[in-house]
């Protein structure tokens, strides 16, 4: 049924209350689905279905969001598509002038769903709504940047500002083991207890052909590349060759960044990476603290390595990471409570000064007031 499509609708309603105005049902299974995941309005009630036994990935259900958001926004303001091709490819000669150009070419020309406008705006809002992704549409090489795509739906719901991140896993490709010379299996005893950092000076490709490079004699744990994507080609069971020190290696997780002194460290890139440190702190028991467990590689030994890469970025927003929003609601409720509390107490404190000064006392804040109302060893 279409009810893990519900879950992402939510999402979405909680970013966009002002287009995901609509109730959301979940259509009965249907073998016969033209595609894993459809969405539609109909009669002004949004239904979601998902082929039976298919696995719904963040990409995928914040794909078929976009198609609602589209189909909410569209049917209010017919220009909306256009304004969308506009800003997706403004001034970028390969592509169609127009969604009605690329339309046409698709009805006429090519017949596959890459070319179809309205996958590539799905595509933009998924990747923007999740800081992270590569479209797997028609991008005609203009590669899309999420958090553009992110301002440019923000833009067209009216939201000036962003509201707090949506707490969403990242998938890990495991895309490993890299050649046996790589790397060695287990870590001599050693629990994991470090994390060291690096940047590629080069682009994801290069440094995952390197590692699978069986004379190369390097790898790391994992890479992340500007879009965000994960991968992960060495066990956190294993030891990675990453740091130029043997000791350092067998009780440390590598983690490769995409960027250089050319390309600057994306937005996408630092929440993927902040996610990670979140999640190997967990699994690991490491309290993420920059030089100490998080360190530069050039803190190992002498290179520029990781660069440009914020480390203190990475922790402050892991660790953001680590708190879910019930936790935040209740540090919240906690706040205000003492908040509460401190008020009463001054409160009391100017009462007993008070009742003190009545009965001829000096005010002692040290000792409770002495007005027989409230004091209770005044009893016989």
């Amino acid at each position: 049924m279409g009810d893990a499509l519900l879950d992402y609708y939510v999402k979405a309603k909680a970013r966009y209350p002002m287009v995901f105005v609509l109730p959301a049902v979940a259509d009965p299974d249907d073998p016969n689905l033209p595609y894993h995941t459809i969405s539609r309005v109909e009669n002004g009630v949004v239904h979601l279905a998902v082929r039976p036994g298919y696995l719904v990935e963040d990409r995928t259900g914040f794909h078929e969001m976009g198609h609602v958001f589209d189909f909410i926004v569209s049917g209010r303001d017919p220009t909306f598509r256009e304004r969308y091709w506009s800003w997706r490819f403004r001034d970028w000669p390969s592509a169609p002038s127009s969604w009605m150009v690329a339309q046409h070419e698709y009805d006429t020309i090519y017949r596959s769903w890459a070319y179809l406008p309205i996958e590539s705006l799905a595509e933009a809002f998924s990747i923007g709504f999740l800081g992270w992704g590569t479209d797997k549409s028609m991008d005609y090489g203009h590669t899309l940047d999420p958090a553009k795509a992110r301002a440019f739906f923000d833009g067209e719901a009216g939201i000036t500002a962003m509201p707090p991140p949506v707490s969403v896993d990242y998938p890990v490709d495991w895309l490993g083991p890299v050649p046996s010379p790589n790397f060695t299996v287990g870590r001599q005893g050693n629990p994991v207890s470090l994390i060291v950092d690096h940047w590629m000076a080069g682009t994801f490709d290069a440094a995952l052909a390197r590692f699978m490079n069986p004379t190369a004699i390097v790898s790391a744990h994992y890479l992340i590349g500007t879009t965000g994507h994960i991968a992960q080609v060495v066990r956190d069971e294993d030891t990675a060759y990453h740091s130029g020190d043997w000791d350092i290696n067998t009780m440390s997780i590598g983690i490769e960044h995409e960027a250089s002194p050319t390309v600057l460290p994306s937005d996408a890139l630092y929440a993927a990476s902040a996610w990670l440190h979140a999640q190997l702190a967990e699994r690991h028991g490491i309290t993420l603290e920059v030089g100490v467990t998080v360190i530069p590689h050039r803190q190992v030994v002498a290179t520029q390595c990781p660069g440009t890469l914020d480390l203190d970025r990475i922790v402050s927003e892991a660790e953001d990471d680590m708190f879910s929003q019930a936790d935040r609601e209740m540090l919240t409720r906690v706040k205000d409570i003492l908040e509460a509390r401190e008020g009463l107490v001054w409160a009391a404190r100017v009462q007993r000064g008070n009742l003190d000064v009545e009965s001829g006392k000096l005010y002692n804040p040290l000792l409770p007031p002495t007005d027989p109302r409230i004091d209770q060893r005044n009893k016989p």
